[in-house]
């Protein structure tokens, strides 16, 4: 088996079923499985998923166990050589599973590799990233206005321009991972202490750790649906910030924490959001 496309699903029915199908309909010439994980939807899911996709390996979760661990319950029943793992709310438009299987049997340097991320509207979205870092957060408060080209060469969360080149990076958004199995499991994959957001950073902070090269294919492309909505949701934030202040914890130290909490309050009051007074909240608390 060459690729095991693992698929998280959380009450996503109709994005779900539109990533599967968009699957099957554009990969050919490798041989695959996708494997879907589902965290205890009510909506439905699996009764349309197993009427439309009989052949579709469904793991059931008792529970809303989050992203990461239910990633990690797929790559433990995987059997291929690579694991691509895959959002729910994506939808491919090219053969990306064959470009990305035979750039990764080439280039043995990496050990992972993503690719351009679009919304509906062919509009360039996040696909990658620096890692998070004090000094990146420092940025935040305004220097990258004053030094936009050091700020977008070095430590933004990238928008990679489609020129066909390739680009080394510190993290590949979780959207479209691309990754060696073996390497997934030698790091026992994402860490299920997270269960929604930086799952991702952390897995490519501990594969950088072990000298494991990470790049983003700027000729490929995928739609990703997700993060259209830029109204604050507290829930989410609160997750948000949680894991955030988990990840500096755990890489860095505590005192580092409270650092990056120190300028996250400055830029919760210096700066106009929206719903400012629950965001501040959720930051004292965390």
């Amino acid at each position: 088996m060459d690729i095991s496309v693992i698929i998280v699903n959380y009450n996503t029915c109709e994005l779900t079923i539109s990533c599967i199908r968009s699957v099957y309909e554009l990969t050919s010439g490798i041989e695959y499985e996708i494997i879907l994980v589902d965290n205890h939807s009510e909506d439905g899911s699996l009764v349309e998923i197993r009427k439309q996709f009989p052949e579709v390996v469904i793991v059931e979760n008792k529970s809303n166990l989050g992203f990461g661990r239910a990633n990690n319950i797929g790559a433990d029943c995987a059997k291929g050589k690579y694991l691509f793992l895959l959002n729910s709310d994506t939808i491919l438009v090219e053969n990306v599973l064959k470009k990305f299987f035979l750039f990764m049997e080439e280039h043995t340097e990496y050990a992972s590799c993503g690719c351009n991320l679009i919304d509906a509207n062919g509009k360039l979205t996040i696909s990658h990233g620096c890692l998070p870092s004090l000094f990146k957060e420092f940025f935040l408060l305004g220097l990258y206005k004053l030094l936009p080209s050091y700020y977008n060469n070095h430590l933004s969360d990238g928008q990679t321009v489609l020129q066909g080149n390739l680009s080394d990076t510190g993290y590949i958004s979780g959207a479209d991972i691309f990754v060696r199995k073996e390497v997934y499991d030698e790091l026992k994959g994402f860490d299920e202490k997270i269960f929604l957001y930086f799952e991702e950073t952390d897995l490519f902070y501990r594969m950088k750790e072990r000298g494991y090269k990470s790049c983003i294919i700027d000729s490929c492309k995928i739609i990703h649906l997700g993060g259209a909505s830029s109204s604050v949701n507290v829930r989410k934030m609160t997750f948000y910030v949680k894991s955030l202040f988990y990840y500096y914890r755990k890489h860095h130290s505590s005192v580092y924490a409270k650092m990056v909490k120190f300028v996250l309050l400055l830029r919760v009051l210096l700066f106009p959001m929206e719903r400012k007074r629950d965001v501040l909240k959720v930051v004292l608390k965390s």
